[in-house]
């Protein structure tokens, strides 16, 4: 799938849906090709924000 960096900013959950989905994605801007994104292949698991906050820097947790 093509799309302009204006047609992106509007409808970007569907396209990012379609992504998600397996489809590859090109966001031009101006007529050229600024981004390429393709569907990941690897399933990232969901952890606590707490938990990226500590790997981060120990003391930060006491700050969320």
């Amino acid at each position: 799938m093509e799309v302009t960096a204006r047609e992106f900013s509007r409808r970007s959950s569907q396209i990012l849906a379609a992504v998600a989905r397996g489809e590859t994605l090109t966001v031009t801007k101006n007529g050229v090709a600024s981004l390429a994104w393709y569907p990941s292949t690897t399933a990232f698991p969901r952890t606590p924000r707490t938990s990226w906050a500590k790997s981060i820097c120990p003391t930060s947790a006491s700050l969320i």
